[in-house]
């Protein structure tokens, strides 16, 4: 991933997408549709560029950005990226993060159940 100049992730749907925080935590800017994290951790000019899901143009727009315009690859290339670690790093300890995953788990099986 180091040596990628994007990632992107063009899906449909995707679960978290940690993928993009792999991406990112190796300063890499991310590409990818409004599924998984877009929004979340990827955000829109800090550390990706996030478009529609099934809009072609806009994906081929933000690639074509990245890889064409020596001035926006240079520049917003290495501040995405700076970024993108940055955010990487501040994410979630692992406590954290189990929470999260416990409180989604009591909300899904509370709401299913009627409570």
């Amino acid at each position: 991933m180091k040596t990628s100049d994007i990632f992107l992730i063009s899906s449909d749907y995707e679960g978290w997408a940690m993928t993009a925080v792999e991406a990112s935590a190796c300063g890499v800017p991310v590409v990818m549709t409004n599924i998984g994290c877009a929004n979340e951790f990827i955000k829109n000019g800090g550390n990706g560029i996030i478009v529609g899901v099934r809009d072609s143009m806009a994906m081929y727009q933000a690639i074509f950005l990245f890889l064409n315009f020596s001035f926006f690859k240079q520049r917003n290339k290495k501040k995405m990226g700076d970024n993108g670690v940055i955010y990487a790093k501040n994410l979630y300890s692992y406590e954290q993060y189990v929470q999260l995953i416990i409180n989604s788990w009591n909300k899904a099986f509370f709401t299913r159940i009627g409570k």
